[in-house]
């Protein structure tokens, strides 16, 4: 891609050689979306089930509060260890090839707006920048603030709601971009 993506078209140049190139649609994207969350929450139960098992063997059968402690301390680290190693691998992918898992099985991919190589930098401002952070601290904020002023029950609603939003946006948006692809100047489109 040498031009960045002016109009709001599903189409644009993609490289020096005149290739077409197709934005990727918003169920492409929930799609791949779902896919990648699906692979996580799915290392996560198998994770929090060896851990399970892993602290009925090594724990003995006393159920005192330390005993319960690290019943739960097992089930947790086992859980979300592999979830974090995961991502570091889901990241790695990202910045080598612009593809996550559901990215790859939904032939679509991220590009630089600008044409140039997409990296690590790209990686870290979309990824961890735009979507954990500014994503999360968005919905966390806002939630907690809306939870607070409508009641503590709430706050779980109120963040998620804030976290679809900010998914539809692409619904909205000419050239199906979310929060975190504007930050990092970045489209997602099909490949072959």
């Amino acid at each position: 891609m040498n031009e960045e993506i002016d109009d709001a078209e599903d189409e644009m140049d993609g490289t020096s050689e005149g290739d077409l190139v197709v934005l990727a649609t918003p169920v492409d994207r929930l799609l791949a979306w779902l896919v990648d969350t699906l692979i996580y929450v799915g290392i996560g139960i198998l994770g929090a089930i060896v851990g399970v098992v892993l602290a009925i063997v090594v724990l003995d059968d006393n159920s005192d509060l330390g005993s319960v402690a690290a019943f739960i301390v097992l089930v947790v680290i086992s859980a979300i260890l592999p979830m974090l190693a995961w991502t570091v691998i889901v990241l790695f992918m990202i910045a080598r090839t612009g593809q996550s898992p559901g990215k790859k099985l939904l032939k679509t991919r991220i590009v630089n707006a600008d044409g140039s190589d997409w990296g690590w930098r790209g990686t870290l401002i979309r990824e961890v920048l735009g979507k954990i952070l500014i994503g999360g601290l968005i919905s966390g904020v806002l939630g907690a603030v809306l939870g607070s002023a409508l009641g503590d029950e709430t706050s779980s609603i109120v963040g998620l709601i804030v976290l679809l939003l900010l998914f539809i946006w692409i619904l909205i948006d000419e050239k199906n971009q979310t929060l975190h692809d504007k930050l990092a100047s970045t489209y997602v489109v099909k490949v072959e």
